[in-house]
C-alpha cells in the first residue's frame, strides 16, 4: 500500500513581508549586522535575503527578553 504525502515546498518571505511580519522596519531587517546581532534566521539567494515563514514564526519565542526575576530564579 502506497502512502501519499503533500510536501509543499517552503513560504520564503522577503525583507518587507518579513519585516512586516516581526514588526519591526524593513530597514533594520535588511541590514546584515542587525540580523546577526538579533539571530534572524533568513538564507542569501544571489543578492537576495529571503526568510522561512516558519522559523521566522519560531524566531520570537526563542528570543524573547526574561525579566531579572526570572533570571535570578525568583523573588527576594
Amino acid at each position: 500500500m502506497e502512502t501519499k504525502t503533500s510536501l509543499s515546498p517552503p513560504l520564503r518571505l522577503r525583507v518587507p513581508e518579513a519585516a512586516a511580519r516581526l514588526g519591526i522596519a524593513p530597514r533594520s531587517l535588511a541590514t546584515r549586522g542587525w540580523r546577526i546581532k538579533h539571530g534572524i534566521p533568513c538564507v542569501k539567494i544571489g543578492r537576495s535575503v529571503v526568510f522561512d515563514a516558519a522559523s521566522l514564526e519560531k524566531w520570537p519565542t526563542k528570543h524573547q527578553e526574561r525579566s531579572l526575576r526570572d533570571v535570578e530564579g525568583g523573588e527576594r
